[in-house]
């Protein structure tokens, strides 16, 4: 009926263990924050990935089609999804934004180079679809990193972006 010592010690030690690798787990799966990709794919094939997590912002900056000026979109992560929040733009033209305050919750400022920047989006954008232009000059601007879509896709292909 009574229990040897070094067995209970050891019952005692177990539980500890246990506790400890629970506290453990706990802690790198609840507390550290989540960490997503974002996936550049051409037809469903994986051409690039980055580790982000919520609420990273990336931009993609390119030459505008008909007026030759610089554009720059501004998007964040948020869980898997993408947001576009930010636009940056050197003059208007087809496809531009030029009624921000009428879209309401949107200021318009211009920043030290001259640019429009357009802040307050909030647009949900599940995955974003480029086609790789050959004079857009289609940039990722990431984590320090500038990766032009025609190092990693040829022209009129189409790259996906997406969070996973």
């Amino acid at each position: 009926m009574y229990s040897n010592p070094k067995q209970v010690k050891k019952r005692f030690l177990g539980a500890g263990t246990a506790s400890a690798v629970l506290a453990l787990l706990f802690v790198f799966f609840i507390l550290l924050p989540d960490t997503a990709y974002l996936l550049l794919s051409i037809n469903g094939c994986t051409v690039y990935q980055a580790k982000v997590t919520d609420g990273e912002i990336f931009s993609v900056s390119y030459i505008h089609s008909l007026n030759k000026s610089e554009v720059e979109e501004f998007y964040q992560v948020r869980g898997d999804n993408i947001y576009l929040v930010k636009l940056v733009y050197a003059t208007f033209g087809a496809g531009m934004s030029t009624d921000a305050g009428a879209e309401g919750g949107k200021t318009f400022s211009y920043d030290d180079k001259g640019r429009m920047v357009i802040e307050g989006y909030d647009k949900l954008l599940p995955s974003i679809d480029y086609f790789i232009g050959a004079v857009a000059d289609h940039t990722l601007h990431i984590k320090g990193q500038d990766i032009r879509f025609t190092d990693i896709g040829a022209p009129r292909e189409v790259l996906r972006f997406q969070i996973i």
